[in-house]
């Protein structure tokens, strides 16, 4: 997996060009102003299955026919308008629209302070698990903080491959896990039903187990669902049993036990030791975000830890 580099292009479309390709079928493909543009910025990642597409319009509107995967669309400014399953979704920015294989007519409409309409959508496979073809294929997720995470990571990981110079293999690889676990986790939260009841397996010997699997391979790009594999339990399972048991999510006991392990590197100050090598060895992926979470969890940033932990060394 860490051999796997994510590929990029660019696609930019106006009043000229043939209608956009982002889904299977697009049709009534029109801009609202006479000389309108459209840029798809793609980003794929191929272990994941999953794309990321960056929008970037003037303002459009067009019918799409999609039968054979899902889409997550975060609005970064500008509104928009989707009309499916018989229903009429508006998104503003921090929303999430998630919509499966289906018929849809989107107008994508810039705000009064931007010119241009942003967003990030990223498509993957369809999940018989989440009963598409029994239940509604579209809903909305108003901003909160998983959201918020994506939009967050998605801006990150479009910065990451800009980037001068070669990507490092862990941090993309790293990356790519955590993308896989926030699609699943807005998918989930979107479609399933709430769960009743306690988990049948004993949350406490999933908790344990689940922890001893983290601490082994903290530094491996670990997903909820290779977690859960491992311990013989399924994804939801093991969430629940985590939010019985701890009060806290699986990516969140993940994330401080990650910080916890860089905390630890960065205390024994060895030589050749840096704040970014110790982050990626602890398996955490965005820095700017890691700095943030260290310094709330320990009062201090990592390399005022770093630096005096060489001081007493010395």
């Amino acid at each position: 997996m860490l051999d796997d580099i994510p590929q990029t292009s660019r696609s930019t479309f106006d009043t000229s060009s043939a209608p956009p390709g982002l889904f299977a079928r697009t049709e009534d493909f029109r801009f609202f102003a006479r000389t309108g543009h459209l840029t798809h910025r793609t980003l794929d990642f191929g272990p994941s299955r999953l794309r990321i597409v960056a929008v970037n319009s003037t303002g459009h509107e067009a019918r799409f026919f999609e039968d054979s995967r899902t889409a997550i669309t975060l609005p970064v400014s500008g509104h928009s308008e989707v009309e499916a399953d018989g229903h009429t979704f508006r998104t503003i920015a921090g929303d999430a629209f998630i919509i499966g294989p289906s018929e849809r007519r989107s107008r994508l409409m810039p705000g009064k302070r931007c010119r241009t309409y942003q967003s990030y959508t990223i498509i993957g496979p369809s999940n018989a698990a989440y009963d598409w073809p029994n239940r509604s294929v579209s809903a909305l997720i108003r901003g909160n903080g998983c959201t918020r995470q994506m939009s967050h990571l998605l801006c990150f990981l479009m910065e990451l491959v800009d980037q001068p110079g070669p990507l490092h293999g862990r941090q993309t690889a790293l990356a790519a896990a955590l993308l896989s676990d926030l699609w699943d986790m807005l998918i989930t939260a979107a479609f399933s039903e709430p769960p009743h009841g306690s988990c049948a397996s004993g949350p406490g010997r999933i908790v344990s187990e689940a922890h001893d699997i983290m601490r082994a391979n903290l530094s491996e790009p670990m997903t909820i669902q290779s977690i859960a594999d491992l311990a013989g339990v399924t994804p939801r399972t093991l969430q629940r049993a985590f939010l019985q048991r701890l009060g806290e999510t699986p990516r969140a006991h993940l994330s401080k036990l990650r910080l916890a392990t860089m905390n630890a590197t960065l205390k024994a100050g060895n030589p050749g030791t840096t704040v970014t090598s110790a982050a990626l060895d602890a398996g955490l992926v965005h820095l700017g975000r890691c700095s943030a979470l260290y310094r709330e969890q320990f009062g201090e940033l990592p390399s005022e830890t770093l630096c005096r932990s060489r001081r007493d060394l010395g």
